[in-house]
């Protein structure tokens, strides 16, 4: 009866699980070895103020998730076509591959956000977010008083994809005596990680939710070379409000700026007051970003902020020049 009863249950367990494409694991029987260093840890120095501990989910963001498994995919070096592929345990494992010379990639699976495509060429293989049906309008005003606007879409935030490549590696074919591999390979995140920091802000109890627009950022990138998909976006992450310490801060994941010389990059602030007010500070961050020199990544504005408390009708009409209204739908970035 108990052995019955647990044969039912298991089928109907089999029932439940739904269709999907069938992986096969190689623990020891491939021909290929990989040893796997990935690099999770970012080179990031983080202000005091920002409490990432608190916020678990900005901390990922700069120190990294471990991904459970692995796509490699080997590509013929002359046609630089895909020729074979197998699936690994980010420890490492054995993979089953022909013989013959191969160039690798291997990248981590299990993204939320990040999408692969063109992975059926070697250069062809590039990482890319989806749009998420807003544009954001930027607006300037020239020193002759013309107006020159540039619209972007949105697209969403990516998350760290883990890159390795080998070229050139030499698999034996059936007739070699020894037919083993053993290769190390090294991830490390196609991504660049920044920190966002209003060092200033006061009214910042009176801040229901906030959010920062990044512009002129690179909608993709390629795996193999890391050159960028030829196209810029903006980017949106929702900012983190410190009123006790007087900070908005924000952590985000970017392919890159934007490779375009003239871009400049503009972060929005917008913000939603209690009552449901909506304003909005720019700043052009373009120095920041393509310096050289700040290894750290940290993007920091020491202009003062100030939150108007919106459900005090006397504080109608004192904000400072710099904050604007915005619509939600598209956001008009107006820059004087």
């Amino acid at each position: 009866m108990r052995t019955t009863r647990h044969t039912l249950l298991a089928l109907s367990l089999l029932l439940l699980v739904p269709s999907c494409k069938r992986i096969t694991l190689h623990e020891s029987e491939g021909n290929l070895h990989v040893d796997l260093q990935i690099n999770l840890k970012m080179d990031i120095s983080v202000s005091s103020d920002l409490n990432l501990d608190a916020n678990p989910a900005l901390k990922e963001k700069v120190e990294g998730k471990k991904p459970e498994w692995l796509r490699a995919c080997f590509y013929d070096t002359v046609t630089h076509k895909l020729v074979a592929e197998d699936f690994i345990s980010a420890d490492g494992g054995f993979v089953n591959v022909p013989g013959g010379t191969y160039d690798v990639i291997i990248y981590n699976l299990g993204n939320e956000a990040t999408q692969l495509a063109g992975t059926e060429t070697r250069a062809g293989a590039y990482a890319f977010t989806s749009a998420e049906g807003t544009r954001v309008k930027v607006t300037k005003t020239k020193a002759d008083n013309t107006e020159e606007t540039t619209e972007y879409e949105v697209v969403n935030e990516p998350d760290h994809l883990l890159v390795g490549r080998m070229e050139g590696l030499v698999v034996p074919d059936e007739s070699a005596q020894d037919r083993s591999v053993n290769i190390g390979a090294q991830l490390a995140s196609l991504l660049e990680t920044f920190t966002f920091e209003v060092s200033t802000v006061t009214g910042g109890e009176h801040i229901a939710s906030a959010e920062v627009y990044i512009t002129d950022q690179a909608l993709g990138r390629y795996l193999w070379d890391g050159r960028y998909v030829s196209r810029p976006c903006a980017m949106h992450v929702p900012a983190v409000v410190d009123p006790d310490k007087g900070v908005l801060y924000t952590v985000f994941n970017t392919f890159g700026k934007y490779p375009d010389s003239t871009s400049e990059v503009y972060l929005n602030v917008q913000v939603v007051g209690e009552s449901g007010g909506r304003y909005q500070w720019t700043y052009d961050v373009t120095e920041q970003v393509t310096n050289p020199d700040n290894t750290s990544k940290a993007i920091v504005i020491n202009e003062p902020m100030e939150v108007p408390d919106d459900s005090d009708p006397s504080s109608g009409g004192g904000f400072q020049p710099s904050v604007t209204e915005w619509n939600s739908e598209i956001i008009e970035i107006p820059l004087f």
